[in-house]
């Protein structure tokens, strides 16, 4: 084992053995829930953040950057009342963090870090070796310069970021010094992951492949001009482009709810908005993506799960064949869309499945919404969330409240 070394980006860029993380070796809790220092440090990234021109302009680096701000981390903090001032329990931190990140969504590491950090735990985060994007480099930048600061050096001890290629040994390792484990890679690597040893009261938490879902008003698309108009295209944008369609939460299948022929001149309007948006602010190579989407839609029509397909290489619109499951299809990314009309919102019941993650709608009447928290009393659908918000983390992901996952209730008599 003392052989077996990995790539560390912070605290500082360096390869170690796996045995000297500083979160292994360290003893000492010193910070408490919510700490008023943990709440500087990440109030301190997000001025660092936000200063940066030459990242803020990216919408998901503009998100991570209001996020980390102290007004939000302090009404987080508010919102976990019974949780921090219970009479019968105190909170303390779980203890060792061991996050399994994603690759598709390269700032989910930094959420997953900072919501057992504000619970006052140490934190190893495994980060894929493919997350070279300059925007993700100058995060380690940026924590690596906040950690050299006097006031904020205890942090080096909470904080080791990391990566190494596949290896049962390192992971085994890690996995029973770890008092918890957030495996946030979908199936296969939760089914890899458990496979490895872990201590007995090590407490895993899971994020599934999930399939997420947009539902629009097709009169309330119709209607919709002017500076609204704008705000939906850049919304829907934002969701599903922000990370070429991969996230968990970003949209696969379009609902377009009323009747047919509104349906139908909804789309086309949306498509026609889109493609022009598109055109200016998509900068993804676009000739690669036809390749891709091409070979997608062969396979989808010889598969019989759609029936024609319109728009063009920068939105793509497939038909869903009726008896086609939307649930189980991801499609390929960079603006490949399944699409069903509806006629009304208690219709879809198919959304009532494990699969289901978040549904982000347009122009839904309080009764629609109503409707569709029906659907999610049931086994599906764990976020509704307006268009523009799919992406939008919250402590409250997949059904998990993270900070009540992330913590020991110590009972006090």
């Amino acid at each position: 084992m003392n052989a077996l070394k990995l790539n560390q980006y912070t605290p500082h860029s360096v390869s170690i053995l796996c045995t000297e993380l500083s979160c292994l070796v360290a003893k000492n809790y010193d910070l408490r829930p919510f700490d008023s220092r943990t709440i500087d440090f990440l109030d301190g990234l997000s001025k660092l953040i936000l200063g940066d021109k030459a990242i803020n302009r990216r919408p998901e680096m503009a998100a991570l950057g209001f996020w980390l701000r102290k007004a939000q981390l302090k009404k987080m903090m508010v919102e976990q009342e019974q949780l921090l001032n219970n009479p019968q329990f105190k909170v303390a931190p779980i203890g060792k963090v061991f996050h399994i990140c994603p690759a598709n969504v390269d700032t989910m590491f930094m959420y997953s870090m900072v919501v057992a950090l504000l619970m006052g735990n140490r934190n190893i985060l495994r980060i894929s070796k493919r997350m070279d994007a300059p925007h993700v480099l100058s995060l380690f930048d940026k924590l690596n310069l906040l950690l050299e600061a006097e006031e904020f050096t205890l942090f080096k001890d909470y904080i080791n970021i990391i990566s190494y290629d596949h290896n049962a040994d390192i992971s085994n390792y890690l996995s029973t010094g770890a008092n918890a484990r957030l495996i946030w890679g979908g199936d296969s690597t939760i089914k890899t992951f458990q496979s490895f040893e872990k201590a007995p009261r090590t407490k895993d938490i899971v994020f599934a492949d999930r399939i997420s879902m947009m539902i629009l008003d097709s009169e309330k698309i119709l209607s919709c001009e002017g500076k609204a108009w704008d705000e939906l295209l850049r919304n829907f944008y934002n969701d599903a482009y922000t990370f070429d369609q991969m996230g968990c939460s970003s949209p696969q299948t379009i609902y377009f709810l009323g009747l047919h022929q509104y349906c139908e001149q909804a789309r086309i309007k949306l498509s026609k908005g889109l493609q022009e948006f598109l055109l200016a602010e998509y900068e993804n190579d676009v000739s690669s993506l036809a390749s891709l989407k091409l070979n997608r839609m062969v396979d989808d029509a010889l598969e019989g799960k759609i029936l024609n397909q319109s728009g063009n290489n920068l939105f793509k619109l497939l038909q869903l064949v009726e008896i086609s499951d939307s649930n189980s299809l991801h499609g390929c990314g960079g603006g490949y869309f399944y699409f069903k009309d509806c006629n009304k919102i208690k219709d879809m019941v198919a959304l009532n499945v494990p699969k289901v993650q978040t549904v982000s709608y347009f122009g839904l009447s309080h009764d629609d919404k109503n409707e569709l928290m029906k659907l999610a009393y049931g086994e599906g659908i764990d976020r509704i969330v307006k268009v523009g918000n799919a992406l939008n983390f919250h402590y409250i992901w997949d059904g998990y409240n993270l900070f009540q996952e992330l913590s020991r209730k110590v009972y006090i008599e």
